[in-house]
């Protein structure tokens, strides 16, 4: 990629993050690092019914629209280790109205957080990787596929409520009915 060779894991991260974004003078992830790779992954799990449930959430004849935002490294501004986030959200012409977040903490990995807004609604560490830490041998393809969709609508469990939630908090906090 861009002239030169990556791991697999790093080359995934670079074509998530864009290379419009991902400048080749910023720091790539630490080898050992899976936050960025992780976060990417679960996102990319994820994002179907990330997508699916804002879109039932925003109202014919009004502006909402969804977005997605690609896989981002965050600093803390107070300092402490770098998060990788990738986020979904309802906005219209008066700003966001929900957001949706896959998030890995370098000091925390290999957790995956879900958070709506700034609420954490489901916090984890995958099932394969905790296999693998556990020296446990991989399941075979079927019974991975099925274990890993129970991971991700475990993750997903209490989420929805959540996003209604903030969705109808956004919308009355406006005090019209245009939004």
């Amino acid at each position: 990629m861009a002239g030169r060779a990556f791991c697999r894991r790093h080359a995934r991260i670079f074509g998530a993050v864009g290379g419009g974004e991902f400048q080749m003078g910023q720091a790539l992830p630490d080898l050992d690092n899976r936050s960025p790779s992780l976060a990417d992954y679960v996102g990319d799990a994820l994002e179907p019914r990330v997508l699916q449930f804002l879109w039932s959430l925003c109202r014919p004849g009004t502006n909402d629209q969804v977005a997605s935002e690609p896989l981002r490294v965050v600093h803390p501004t107070g300092g402490g280790s770098r998060r990788w986030d990738r986020t979904w959200k309802i906005y219209d012409h008066t700003g966001v109205i929900v957001q949706v977040t896959v998030e890995a903490d370098e000091s925390r990995d290999p957790e995956v957080d879900l958070k709506v807004g700034r609420n954490t609604v489901g916090q984890a560490v995958p099932p394969w990787i905790a296999r693998r830490f556990q020296g446990l041998p991989a399941l075979a393809a079927g019974a991975d596929a099925e274990e890993r969709e129970r991971f991700y609508a475990s993750l997903w469990q209490a989420a929805p409520a959540q996003i209604v939630l903030e969705v109808e908090q956004s919308r009355s906090a406006i005090g019209y009915l245009g939004r």
